[in-house]
């Protein structure tokens, strides 16, 4: 269940950064923890030491296993085993209904191992549960619990440095009001956490949408219709003791002191009843009734920024610094948006150097862009005119380095300012031309699928670049002289642009260099991802490359000049809503009518 395996960022990356905590994952694949911007996160992070060094990853293994820790105050930091791939917050409305039993058993057994060891969780929640996902985002099976800062042993008093605490509307009230300071932790509160993590995973919709739902006595309806469906797939009916606890935690009866030993009860009467749970085989296939206010959620964004950050582009990355959390922070509220960020190299030129491409963060919200941005640097040397573009969109479609969700926006946004190895060593804009000539010789009928397949994304790629009509704003003559007088010096420009599938060094041993049209359209056919270009500086070829990409991937070409980052950035956040989007685009042209930064994005979202 641990992933202890050596991860492919050799760098490491930033996972999750708040007031109270950052995690990064370290260059061997474990989890990283440290102190918050706030001065109490602190005595979280003691606290959770202290937790971790007690439990010792669970006899399940089902907990993080403390790999070392150092420093102290301030300046602690612990480094434990990392346990899934998402968690559950994340991932809560790609859940499938027939897995949902088997899900809730083992959160449960979690739970209640926790308490055998003699501890309370107290801040029990779906983003503290995490699950393995495949590659398809399939939810494999739960991983972990995670985050034992509020964690306190059964029975002691919640007095502590920063003791009460927890996240609505999940967490018990006696663990979040000043007046039960005095009170002792008591298993109770989880098993309450709990079973509103449930009523969550089975509604669907918001936490604050869960919390009016709760208030006004609807959700108990909802959660037994859910549950009811859920188990109707394996022809029996969910266990009366889940029930009971469900209905109990969505009572206001529940949220009293006097009332978490009967909720304990009723958590261990569900404990026992889930171990002895015998579904067998599946008599239904249909996709039940499940998560009702699923619909009524944001739309769910996932986004991966590969950023070009070599010598050249030192300018526009402190621009993204400035822009890149303006841009999340217009949108975050109303789409529910994920940020991968990828900081693209050169190839190295001996076997020593390292992957072209390094995560810098993953799954991010906006709270930790800021702290990610912080860690994009154009350091990396400027070896030739060419960059590994094509090694970032073969890795956007292979492997595990980008995991968007299940039915979820994905986009992939490329910027920079200068073009793929191999680019000049082929016109790949020939394959348009070609098939637009063979389109005005042959009936419709005659024409091969791929020549039919080009002449689509071309018509569609006008569409929504009306400017290829004008030939002296698209420059596209231009563009193709100068590609031809850097091919015939292609050599000192990009030192690997020969033909065939060149082989560069990597740190584990030589490869061959992907194709850059193939690495693009594969990320639209097996990603189901948009890729967008922003093309950034005054390099003709890199300009005609930065179009084809966008051409390739049925995306959008933009090109930006001082300030614009911020506006091309935020509109493609906000492509999965075109309300958003037509708001926002209302708001700048009311401030600035002539700009033109939005025309395709325009035109790409509103058709």
């Amino acid at each position: 269940m641990r992933s202890d395996s050596t991860t492919n960022d050799e760098d490491g990356f930033l996972l999750h950064s708040s007031t109270m905590s950052t995690v990064s994952i370290s260059p061997e694949g474990h989890a990283v923890k440290n102190c918050g911007s706030l001065p109490q996160s602190k005595n979280l992070l003691e606290r959770e030491l202290k937790v971790l060094r007690a439990i010792e990853g669970g006899s399940s293994g089902i907990f993080p296993l403390l790999v070392s820790s150092q420093g102290e105050g301030d300046s602690l930091s612990i480094k434990m085993t990392r346990l899934g791939t998402h968690d559950l917050s994340d991932v809560m409305h790609d859940l499938e209904p027939h897995s949902i039993p088997g899900l809730f058993s083992s959160m449960i057994s979690g739970v209640k191992e926790i308490h055998d060891l003699g501890f309370v969780h107290r801040d029990i929640k779906p983003g503290n549960f995490m699950v393995k996902t495949a590659k398809s985002g399939r939810i494999m099976s739960l991983e972990g619990i995670i985050d034992f800062g509020l964690s306190l042993r059964i029975n002691r008093k919640q007095n502590e440095l920063q003791a009460l605490g927890g996240t609505r509307p999940y967490s018990h009230p006696t663990q979040t009001s000043r007046k039960y300071s005095e009170m002792r932790a008591h298993p109770g509160q989880d098993w309450f956490a709990l079973a509103r993590t449930f009523a969550h995973l089975l509604i669907g919709s918001s936490a604050e949408s869960l919390q009016s739902l709760i208030e006004s006595g609807k959700a108990s309806r909802y959660i037994t219709r859910s549950l009811s469906e859920i188990w109707e797939i394996y022809g029996t009916k969910p266990p009366l003791g889940l029930i009971e606890l469900l209905e109990h935690a969505m009572s206001p009866d529940s949220e009293t002191e006097d009332s978490l030993q009967g909720i304990e009860k009723l958590g261990q009467s569900c404990a026992e009843q889930m171990s002895e749970m015998a579904l067998g085989e599946k008599i239904s296939s249909y996709d039940c009734y499940f998560q009702p206010m699923g619909e009524n959620r944001p739309k769910r964004h996932d986004l991966l920024l590969i950023v070009d950050s070599t010598e050249s582009m030192s300018d526009e990355i402190e621009d993204l610094r400035d822009y890149l959390e303006e841009a999340s922070k217009e949108v975050s509220s109303k789409i529910d948006l994920r940020v991968d960020i990828w900081s693209l190299r050169d190839y190295s030129r001996d076997e020593t150097a390292k992957d072209p491409v390094r995560v810098v963060g993953k799954r991010l919200r906006s709270e930790a862009l800021k702290a990610a941005i912080s860690q994009l640097d154009s350091d990396s040397e400027q070896l030739d005119e060419a960059e590994a573009y094509e090694a970032a969109l073969q890795d956007a479609y292979l492997g595990n380095k980008w995991g968007p969700r299940i039915n979820s926006t994905r986009t992939i946004i490329v910027i920079g300012d200068s073009y793929a190895h191999g680019w000049l060593t082929k016109h790949y804009w020939g394959i348009f031309s070609n098939a637009r000539k063979t389109q005005k010789k042959k009936k419709e009928g005659e024409m091969f699928g791929a020549e039919i397949d080009c002449i689509g994304k071309y018509e569609n790629f006008k569409e929504r670049h009306p400017d290829i009509l004008i030939p002296w704003k698209w420059r596209g003559r231009e563009e193709n002289e100068a590609r031809k007088n850097a091919a015939s010096n292609k050599k000192e420009r990009d030192e690997y642009s020969s033909k065939g599938h060149v082989i560069v060094p990597s740190k584990k041993g030589t490869k061959k260099r992907a194709n850059i049209h193939k690495s693009v359209e594969r990320c639209v056919s097996r990603r189901n991802a948009m890729v967008h270009s922003i093309f950034v500086g005054s390099n003709l070829v890199s300009r005609s490359f930065m179009k084809y990409l966008a051409l390739i991937g049925e995306g959008t070409y933009t090109e930006v000049s001082d300030g614009e980052l911020k506006l091309a950035l935020t509109g493609l956040f906000t492509v999965p809503d075109p309300e958003l989007f037509g708001d926002f685009s209302s708001k700048v042209h009311s401030e600035d009518p002539d700009t033109e930064v939005l025309g395709s994005i325009t035109s790409f979202i509103t058709n």
